[in-house]
């Protein structure tokens, strides 16, 4: 990894390498803290092996421009980062195993498991709100990210509860039996859902959709990064994170409070909230489980916390 991060830093990004520590970050890539003679940066590598990378990569080219439009023409400048471009002027390099982003390295730390302090909850309701402002009016094409309900995840995971039979044994499918019951009235009523919202005339704004701790950097400022998920949807689609507790607990009210000084109109849609808290859950079981049964180079460590990640949603479904 040491050789391949040299040489494509110094090929494409005209930079030698130095040193590069791993960081700990989210499931979806490797991250490295890589200093080389122009300065510190924040690298972000995906491997191509990895079932859920062409997920979380396939629309870079769609939602970097949005962002860099973001960053250098609303409120959210230096709450949000821009990647650094390639000698070619592209958002990625790409090889035959992985695919690299790099972007200006954030003095700071990732929230993470912690708790939000008030103040950072406060910053994090101003940053959402301020992305809900803007929608398909900006000068930058988002046809393409506009959210079409499709739940393509719900086939795949029915099409893995059905192949477990009982010749099967590992700890991935003990849990999956366990919750089969469960997964399966929740996959229903999220296909039910699909359905209806389709027929909808909804309102959409720009959305993250991936708002977590491992997604916000704390600096002199809170920072939201990783952007791959960026939708034009109904602000359910990140306000699920927050109201009712179900993801990020006991801020709730204080989100809202803040979030709707900016958006005093805005009423919560609940049957649009409650498909995007069930999709997260069914959409992180598949993801779950389609990289525990089928990647075949998983390391130990990758494969506990997958399996610990999976139980939760599974529990948390049956709540």
């Amino acid at each position: 990894m040491l050789s391949s991060i040299s040489k494509m830093l110094n090929e494409h990004f005209n930079k030698s390498l130095i040193h590069f520590t791993e960081l700990e970050g989210g499931w979806s890539a490797k991250a490295y803290k890589t200093e080389t003679n122009d300065g510190i940066f924040f690298l972000k590598v995906y491997d191509k092996e990895k079932t859920s990378t062409a997920i979380w990569t396939s629309a870079i080219d769609t939602y970097m421009p949005i962002v860099v439009w973001l960053h250098n023409n609303t409120g959210l400048k230096n709450r949000i980062v821009c990647p650094i471009l390639t000698n070619g002027g592209e958002y990625r390099y790409e090889d035959d195993r992985f695919i690299y982003l790099l972007f200006p390295y954030i003095e700071g730390y990732t929230l993470g498991k912690k708790p939000m302090s008030n103040e950072q909850i406060n910053e994090i309701a101003e940053i959402i709100a301020e992305l809900h402002k803007h929608g398909a009016e900006i000068p930058v094409a988002t046809d393409t990210i506009k959210e079409d309900f499709t739940v393509p995840f719900c086939i795949e995971l029915r099409a893995i509860l059905l192949s477990l039979g009982p010749s099967k044994t590992n700890e991935t499918v003990t849990i999956l039996k366990q919750f089969e019951e469960t997964i399966i009235k929740n996959i229903n009523k999220v296909e039910k859902l699909s359905d209806k919202l389709t027929r909808e005339n909804l309102s959409f704004v720009l959305c993250h959709t991936d708002v977590h701790g491992w997604n916000l950097m704390q600096s002199d400022r809170l920072i939201l990064t990783d952007w791959e998920g960026m939708k034009l949807a109904p602000p359910e689609a990140d306000l699920f994170a927050f109201i009712g507790n179900r993801f990020w607990h006991n801020c709730s009210d204080d989100f809202m409070k803040i979030y709707q000084t900016i958006h005093g109109d805005f009423v919560v849609n609940p049957e649009v909230l409650d498909f995007y808290q069930t999709r997260r859950r069914i959409e992180d079981i598949c993801a779950f489980a389609q990289g525990l049964l089928y990647e075949k180079n998983i390391d130990d460590s990758d494969r506990k916390e997958s399996l610990y990640h999976m139980t939760h949603e599974c529990e948390a479904l049956s709540k």
